[in-house]
């Protein structure tokens, strides 16, 4: 009872702020954009919102029992914020992340494990980095080896001209987004 009041609180502080700080028409014009101004000027990026609210899903999941309903809000809502510009370094630094994943799973992740002691006495900062560094090493070690194995048995790539035709094409028989294409 008092997790789903703290998860549905975090969830509406984390949409509220990837709303916010999101209502531009790209990911990359936060960057851009003059502070000075009015950043709410252009149109909402519905996938910004939605991933402000998944960061605030995320961020409160390591400890939804202890915090009063304002708090979770608040842990929300760094989660919604950290999620925006995290995807928007993310496109900086030309990692591929084209939903968001890896900010909002793994960045904010890492927030909401780091918010426990917040409103957990029980909880410590060493302990949960631990227990992040922890997770990353068994995801990353266990994702290894099985996209090694899978390169082995079966390869991980598609043929150029697949490539270059695009998968859906090639696996569904229909292209997803032909407004895209240059053909």
């Amino acid at each position: 009872t008092r997790s789903v009041l703290c998860e549905s609180a975090s969830l509406s502080g984390g949409g509220g702020c990837g709303f916010f700080f999101f209502k531009q028409k790209t990911a990359y014009e936060i960057y851009q954009c003059d502070w000075s101004s009015d950043v709410c000027s252009s149109d909402l990026d519905l996938t910004m919102a939605l991933n402000g609210a998944l960061a605030g899903l995320v961020a409160i999941t390591a400890g939804p029992d202890t915090p009063t309903p304002l708090m979770a809000t608040l842990i929300g809502a760094v989660g919604g914020t950290l999620v925006v510009f995290s995807i928007v370094g993310m496109d900086k630094l030309k990692i591929d992340d084209p939903v968001g994943a890896i900010s909002v799973h793994g960045v904010v992740g890492l927030w909401g494990l780091l918010a426990v002691p917040l409103t957990n006495g029980d909880a410590s900062f060493l302990g949960q980095i631990v227990g992040a560094v922890t997770i990353f090493v068994w995801v990353f070690g266990t994702s290894l080896v099985t996209w090694l194995a899978i390169k082995a048995i079966m390869g991980v790539r598609v043929s150029e001209e697949d490539e270059y035709d695009g998968v859906d094409l090639s696996e569904c028989g229909m292209e997803a987004y032909p407004e895209f294409t240059n053909k």
